[in-house]
């Protein structure tokens, strides 16, 4: 899940990435990247921001 706003700090418009979540099947296969690859394409023109719990070194490691 992703939200747009604009970050008067940056002064263009800025996407937070909500959430994302891969079912274990899924991870390791390269999904992460794909989404953040894309998602990066298609808001070129903004800047990301997102949170990360320490212990969650599997999304430390993909952002």
């Amino acid at each position: 899940m992703i939200a747009k706003s604009f970050s008067t700090e940056f002064g263009k418009p800025c996407i937070w990435i909500e959430d994302l979540y891969i079912k274990d099947e899924y991870r390791g296969l390269g999904i992460g990247k794909k989404f953040m690859e894309f998602i990066t394409n298609k808001h070129a023109d903004c800047i990301f921001r997102l949170e990360v719990e320490e212990e969650n070194e599997g999304a430390m490691k993909l952002y």
